[in-house]
């Protein structure tokens, strides 16, 4: 979550308060969490945010958004960090077991 709203542009504010995350769910040996935003404007049914993080054009086809990849770039470095300490871990565990 850190990492996200950190990425998030920040105009009014609204798109960096509203990042949420879900409880953790068990399946089977996996644990799951989801991140999401639920930042609504003008009354659209759904948050705008995938439109900052993927791009978009803007109304009437004028101009393109460029992409902020704001969850993807945060996710890809917690799922890099999450790999570097399992072998961290995995390594002093086999160390330890003289293996």
């Amino acid at each position: 979550m850190e990492k996200v709203i950190q990425r998030t542009p920040v105009d009014t504010g609204r798109l960096r308060r509203s990042w949420k995350i879900s409880k953790v769910t068990i399946k089977g040996n996996t644990m799951e969490i989801s991140i999401y935003n639920d930042a609504r404007d003008n009354g659209m049914d759904e948050s705008y945010a995938s439109y900052v993080e993927f791009g978009h054009f803007t109304r009437g086809r004028l101009s393109y958004v460029e992409p902020v990849w704001m969850l993807t770039i945060s996710t890809d470095e917690v799922k890099a960090e999450m790999t570097r300490v399992w072998n961290q871990l995995f390594n002093e565990f086999v160390k330890e077991a003289g293996l």
